[in-house]
């Protein structure tokens, strides 16, 4: 059991560590996107600012934007739908 929480926090540090350097590379890409938002008045849409971001969006929604890197391709562009704060889907367009 401790070897296994042990692994997932070494695990969490590593993946924190690798998105960190690669934190600035994302706003060199993204930044023209951020502050996007729309909204129908029930689900709200916005652009995906920092790759902490992405980390949490896939672990939230148990999916793969995170783990592919979507954050440091360049024509990649990844928005969350939310309702209520809360995610309910992924978007990812093509930029």
């Amino acid at each position: 059991m401790y070897l296994r929480i042990y692994l997932r926090v070494l695990t969490e540090i590593s993946t924190r560590t690798y998105y960190n350097e690669y934190e600035e590379h994302f706003q060199s890409l993204k930044a023209l996107f951020f502050g996007i938002t729309f909204t129908d008045g029930t689900i709200e849409v916005r652009v995906s600012e920092s790759a902490a971001e992405y980390m949490e969006e896939g672990k939230v929604l148990h999916h793969c934007v995170f783990t592919n890197e979507y954050y440091i391709k360049e024509q990649s562009l990844i928005l969350s739908a939310r309702i209520d704060g809360k995610r309910i889907e992924t978007i990812r367009g093509i930029t």
